[in-house]
């Protein structure tokens, strides 16, 4: 199994996820992941993307956060690799990768859900129960939730690459369409 995306982040996501497969420490990668993720700031990003920071000096700041985050020894080890390879700018998409790597193999999907207004426990659980009958390998659905109040009312869901608009602002938009002809 391989992850999706451009070259050295989809490489990379594929290899930590195997190793933490190996290693049986999965569990501890996604809690690193989760723990290291809000951390994530532009400016941390901008400066492990700068050609100008010298690889050295972003092994070693990624080492201290990994520290201070107490992440696995193997998340930590991991980091420090990318960063010495020159490849700690594609951070973020390595991390989405072995998110989605280890999600496909619990057979979990994610949909993200944009409403107008807070979803209800009830329509959470109705669209886990619509995910779950159109997407038979879905063992478990968890929901992002978004608000967009230029929805009016309604939601847009998308799961992978499809998109479902049971949103106002979805008919009111293929209506406009449908009169121009």
């Amino acid at each position: 199994m391989v992850a999706r995306g451009h070259g050295l982040a989809a490489r990379d996501s594929t290899a930590l996820f195997q190793l933490a497969v190996e290693q049986k420490a999965l569990d501890a990668v996604e809690r690193d992941i989760a723990t290291l993720r809000p951390h994530l700031t532009a400016d941390l990003i901008n400066a492990l993307s700068s050609p100008i920071v010298p690889n050295d000096r972003k092994r070693a700041l990624l080492n201290d956060i990994s520290k201070e985050l107490k992440l696995s020894d193997l998340t930590r080890r991991f980091l420090g690799l990318v960063a010495a390879k020159g490849r700690a700018g594609v951070l973020p998409e390595l991390l989405d990768g072995v998110s989605l790597l280890s999600a496909n193999a619990r057979h979990e999907l994610k949909a993200h859900v944009l409403s107008a207004q807070p979803l209800t426990a009830a329509q959470k659980d109705g669209i886990m129960a619509f995910v779950k009958q159109n997407y038979a390998e879905a063992k478990t659905v968890s929901i992002d939730e978004v608000l967009d109040p230029s929805l009016v009312a309604g939601v847009r869901i998308r799961v992978g690459s499809t998109e479902y608009d049971a949103s106002l602002r979805g008919a009111f938009d293929h209506l406009h369409a449908v009169m121009k002809g």
